[in-house]
């Protein structure tokens, strides 16, 4: 005869004590694991609610609700701040800038830098077995990593689940040609529990850009180099990735060159050191947080160049890798310092000297932290993927 059932749960957000009720029965928890004292009868119903907190923050209880068959362990309470301000990374100079393919640039915090928040609240991180489509064009040419990241903001929504869902992983070409790669079919990584395939995505892939056949394109790898492949998860699938234990990948189209005068992979532009700025603004009655980021790249090629789109992608890591959040940056001229600054209706850099900015704005960060909340994580490194080509054949690239 069972000695009754028990309720019990994840916190996370806080390090303080929070204090929780069972069917109105109230008890304080200091772990980010907690088990209520009280059992409940087989198929009694249950009710987990947030009383308080010893700091001042705002809890809400995720899937906190149902009827007690069995032992119930998935109760997740997720903590934020009732206010951001304090948590807001500092503005910055991001003065450390890498150079990873001729369209992508990453920015590097300072020591005890960071870009977005300076906790993580509510990010469930985990990685993830991965395998290759055992294609044999596949397995000859490239080569991913054994395991993947996952990275998952837990906030209330409609149906009690998780909202953001974001995975990446390497790719490296181990070919002697220039590798172009897409995985851009719905069905470019398929998540399976076991051998049962229980949801599928397409990917992106953070390539350089490279000319060949009349046309540019901006999935490409170098020869003996590794690029990141990430995704923003469907909400469809977000629930479901908590069965998930490994991932299928697979290419729909790969294609090779020789690089040579005639293929190749164009020069790349020199970043600038990044500002990045934080404030608060008041929206709507109530307080909102933005996180603004400046920086520039300037074209001291001989030809002009231009970009493709009026945004380019910006990406936010953590210290162990995992993609914590993605955004379009706007491209404008903020600089007009003179006319070899960006030409907004073309999107044109002068030779030798056009210099372009991209701006970022977060004007969704509220107190409340709701599903539209960006970057709610602490990062250290920022990536720019731009999608640049010459003036003359832009309108030929993928």
């Amino acid at each position: 005869m069972s000695d009754g059932v028990t309720i019990s749960g994840t916190i996370s957000g806080i390090e303080e004590s929070v204090t929780l009720s069972l069917n109105g029965s109230s008890e304080t928890f200091s772990s980010s694991k907690f088990t209520f004292s009280d059992k409940l009868d087989e198929g009694e119903g249950y009710v987990v609610s947030f009383i308080s907190a010893t700091a001042d923050i705002n809890c809400s209880v995720i899937k906190g609700t149902g009827i007690a068959e069995t032992d119930i362990s998935s109760v997740v309470v997720s903590c934020t701040p009732n206010s951001l301000s304090d948590y807001l990374c500092s503005s910055q100079t991001a003065t450390h800038v890498n150079l990873i393919g001729n369209n992508l640039y990453e920015f590097v915090a300072d020591e005890e830098a960071c870009f977005g928040t300076t906790e993580d609240f509510s990010l469930l991180k985990r990685e993830v077995s991965l395998e290759l489509n055992n294609s044999e064009t596949n397995s000859e040419y490239l080569s991913i990593s054994i395991t993947g990241k996952l990275a998952s903001k837990e906030v209330p929504s409609s149906d009690g689940e998780v909202t953001k869902l974001y995975f990446s992983f390497d790719v490296t070409n181990t070919s002697s040609l220039a590798l172009c790669i897409n995985f851009q079919n719905r069905n470019g990584a398929l998540l399976r529990e076991g051998n049962n395939t229980i949801g599928e995505f397409s990917l992106e892939i953070l390539g350089d850009m490279f000319y060949a056949e009349n046309k540019y394109r901006n999935n490409c790898i170098p020869t003996g180099e590794t690029r990141m492949a990430w995704a923003e998860v469907v909400p469809s699938l977000i629930a479901k990735q908590e069965n998930v234990d490994n991932i299928l990948i697979q290419p729909d189209v790969i294609e090779l060159f020789p690089v040579n005068d005639d293929q190749f992979f164009l020069p790349a532009l020199t970043p600038e050191s990044g500002v990045w700025a934080s404030s608060v603004k008041e929206l709507a009655g109530n307080d909102s947080y933005s996180y603004e980021i400046t920086t520039g790249f300037i074209n001291d090629t001989p030809d002009p160049v231009q970009l493709r789109y009026e945004t380019a992608d910006l990406l936010f890591l953590d210290e162990n890798g995992y993609l914590i959040e993605q955004v379009s940056a706007s491209v404008a001229d903020y600089l007009e310092k003179d006319t070899k600054d960006l030409v907004d209706a073309d999107l044109t850099l002068d030779e030798s000297g056009g210099t372009i900015k991209l701006l970022n704005e977060y004007s969704n960060i509220t107190p409340a932290f709701g599903a539209t909340a960006q970057i709610l994580g602490r990062a250290n490194r920022a990536v720019v993927h731009l999608n640049i080509c010459s003036p003359d054949a832009c309108t030929t690239t993928n």
